[in-house]
């Protein structure tokens, strides 16, 4: 998996976490042209198996902030992270016959 993208900030680009993990991405110091412009970055480690979450931490220091970031990605998804449309339909008819047999006071095996 990895994900490229471009980010400006107004004023400091104070790094890029990925799971709460820093990637050392930067734009340090205080720069108006960190905003005029986007700059690229690349991250291709850092992933897990499931939901990932990618933090910008900016910091502004002047009265109007600015932040943008364009992203793009990619990567392989298992057959086991997406269930097939048809185990779903047999999961929820599963469900649907469990609560008619609560209702109609049927034991429970």
């Amino acid at each position: 998996m990895e994900i490229d993208g471009l980010w400006g900030v107004d004023d400091t680009g104070l790094d890029i976490l990925l799971n709460g993990v820093s990637t050392g991405i930067e734009l340090p110091g205080i720069s108006f042209s960190y905003f005029n412009a986007l700059h690229a970055f690349s991250i291709a480690t850092g992933f897990v198996s499931g939901i990932n979450t990618l933090d910008f931490v900016v910091q502004d220091n002047g009265s109007v902030a600015g932040f943008r970031a364009q992203l793009d990605g990619g990567g392989d998804r298992t057959s086991s992270d997406i269930p097939e449309p048809a185990s779903l339909a047999m999961l929820g008819l599963a469900l649907t016959g469990f609560g008619l047999l609560r209702r109609r006071g049927a034991p429970i095996a």
